[in-house]
C-alpha cells in the first residue's frame, strides 16, 4: 500500500513540473516534500508506536471570500473571479493521552488569488487583483472512534484557530467611463493581518504499519473580518471605506503520518 501511494505522488509532480507556469511549479514542490516523506516513512522498522505523530499533508481549500465579492460587485456588478480549489500544504504534531483522546497542532500554508473585473465589455484591461497568502494554525482535541472498517480509526475535533495572512491588492481600475458612476478604485496596498477563529474537522485514519499511517481530513475553519484594504469612492479621505476580507475556509487533505 505504501508503494502505491509513492508512486501515485512523483507521478503526481513530474506531471505538474512538466507545465511551464510559475505556480503549478510551486504546487509540485509540495507534492514531491509530501513524496520525500512517504518514502522516509516506509522505511521505519520499530515493532511499536509511541503516543506522538507527525504527519505531512496536501490537498485543497476553498476560501469563498464572499463578504469581500458582495462588497465589491456592488460597486458594478462587474465578475468577481476566485479560484473554486486552492492547493494546501502543511504539517501536524499530534498527541495521544490514550486510546480515544489526542490534541494536534497544525498549521498549513494557502495561496488564494481573485480578481475583479468591473466592465469586460467597456474596458476588458481593467482590473483590480488580490494575493492572500495564508497560514492557519489549529490547536484541536480530537476524539478517536474505536476501529470498525479493517483498522481504520475514526475521529472528529474541535479546536481555536488563528490565521496568520499577507496580503497584496494591485489595481488598474480607474474610472471604467465618463459616464459610469460611481468613480472607483483599489489603492494599492500590501499588508499582514491575523484574525482568531475556531476549527471543526472530521477524518479518517488508515493504518499502513504500527509506524505509519494515511490519513484523509476535512476541517472547517471559521475567522474573524479584518479590514486592512481600502476603498477610494470619490475624492479625499472622506471618500475611502474599509474592504471586508473574511478568511473563513474549508479544507480536505491527504497525509502521511509517522507515530514515534
Amino acid at each position: 500500500m505504501s508503494e502505491l501511494v509513492q508512486v501515485i505522488t512523483w507521478e503526481m509532480a513530474i506531471t505538474i513540473l512538466g507545465r511551464k507556469t510559475i505556480a503549478t511549479k510551486s504546487n509540485a514542490v509540495l507534492i514531491m516534500a509530501f513524496g520525500l516523506l512517504t518514502s522516509f516513512c516506509s522505511q521505519q522498522s520499530r515493532s511499536q508506536s509511541g503516543p506522538l505523530s507527525i504527519r505531512a499533508h496536501i490537498g485543497g481549500a476553498v476560501v469563498p471570500l464572499s463578504r469581500m465579492r458582495d462588497f465589491i460587485t456592488g460597486y458594478g456588478h462587474g465578475e468577481f473571479e476566485n479560484e473554486s480549489v486552492s492547493l494546501l500544504g502543511g504539517l501536524a504534531v499530534t498527541y495521544g493521552f490514550d486510546s480515544n483522546f489526542s490534541i494536534a497542532v497544525i498549521t498549513s500554508v494557502n495561496e488564494v488569488r481573485p480578481i475583479f473585473y468591473p466592465d469586460r465589455q467597456a474596458a476588458p484591461e481593467a482590473n483590480a487583483s488580490w494575493k492572500f497568502l495564508t497560514v492557519p494554525v489549529e490547536a484541536r482535541v480530537e476524539y478517536h472512534i474505536p476501529p470498525v472498517l479493517r483498522g481504520a480509526n475514526l475521529n472528529i475535533g474541535v479546536g481555536l484557530s488563528a490565521v496568520f495572512a499577507s496580503l497584496q491588492q494591485d489595481s488598474n481600475y480607474g474610472i471604467v467611463s465618463e459616464t459610469q458612476e460611481p468613480r472607483v478604485w483599489f489603492p494599492r496596498s500590501s499588508t499582514t493581518t491575523s484574525s482568531l477563529g475556531i476549527t471543526a474537522a472530521a477524518g479518517v485514519d488508515i493504518p499502513l504499519s504500527s509506524q505509519m499511517s494515511i490519513i484523509l481530513q476535512t476541517s472547517y475553519l471559521r475567522t474573524g473580518e479584518v479590514t486592512s484594504f481600502q476603498v477610494s469612492e470619490g475624492q479625499g479621505p472622506a471618500g475611502l471605506k474599509q474592504l471586508p476580507v473574511n478568511l473563513s475556509s474549508f479544507y480536505a487533505t491527504l497525509g502521511i503520518g509517522l507515530h514515534l
